[in-house]
């Protein structure tokens, strides 16, 4: 082939009848080693996003695992979650009120309440669903709030967006003779109905302490890079029903 190709551009230039049939079969070569070129690189890249979605996959069904509670020894067979991949197919930042539309819905075993986290970091909470989609309310959303900690000193807060960076939120109501430094990583806590605890949220970037104020001001950094969202992952609590409906019996009625 190698030979053939320098044959050819040595012909190029040559009009004759026999020249115009070596350029003729020259461009022909060139397109199918271009061709082959471009589909094989496809290939190769289709091979690393696979590799790429098995890997988050594998992470997040490991922290699912990990995550304090979630032994199923007790339980038989039964997963204390259940894990379904979904892709964004609309998504909002910019708004003060910020949602997402995701191509999975209730024939795929998407409910409302579901929690909904990236590779990353978590995303929201899905909101309404159709038959083949379903709506999330984003984290980049004031009413949204969530359960966390503090992961070194499991100091208890609730992360709110606030409507100002797309990357950024508050840590609200850590008591200010807390220590909290700049770096800590901050994950979602075990009173939280929606998120498996132990999930990653973001890093704390700031923390301010007004005199006389008796919480902690902390902005985080988040882990989830929303302005990018492409596919996420659905987290169902197995057991979440029977949770809320033995709390709702505990509740005295008068």
């Amino acid at each position: 082939m190698v030979l053939f190709l320098l044959g050819g551009m040595l012909r190029w230039r040559d009009r004759s009848p026999q020249g115009m049939v070596w350029t003729a079969t020259l461009r022909d070569k060139l397109g199918h080693i271009h061709h082959l070129a471009t589909a094989w690189r496809n290939y190769a890249q289709l091979e690393q996003r696979v590799a790429t979605l098995q890997h988050e996959n594998a992470q997040l069904r490991q922290r699912l695992c990990a995550a304090p509670g979630s032994g199923t020894e007790s339980r038989g067979a039964v997963p204390p979650y259940a894990v379904l991949a979904a892709r964004v197919v609309n998504n909002s930042v910019v708004k003060q009120e910020n949602y997402l539309t995701l191509d999975k819905g209730q024939c795929d075993g998407v409910t409302p309440g579901m929690g909904v986290v990236a590779a990353q970091g978590i995303v929201g909470q899905v909101k309404q669903v159709s038959d083949h989609f379903a709506t999330v309310v984003s984290l980049l959303h004031p009413r949204l709030w969530v359960a966390a900690e503090v992961a070194t000193s499991h100091v208890l807060g609730a992360v709110r967006w606030e409507g100002r960076h797309p990357q950024q939120a508050q840590l609200l109501h850590v008591p200010r003779h807390v220590s909290v430094q700049v770096g800590e990583e901050v994950v979602t806590a075990g009173y939280n109905a929606v998120f498996p605890p132990g999930l990653p949220i973001g890093t704390v970037q700031q923390v301010d302490s007004p005199q006389e104020a008796p919480f902690h001001q902390v902005t985080l950094s988040l882990h989830a890079p929303f302005s990018q969202l492409q596919r996420v992952y659905l987290i169902k609590k197995n057991h979440q029903q029977e949770q809320h409906d033995l709390e709702q019996q505990t509740r005295p009625t008068g």
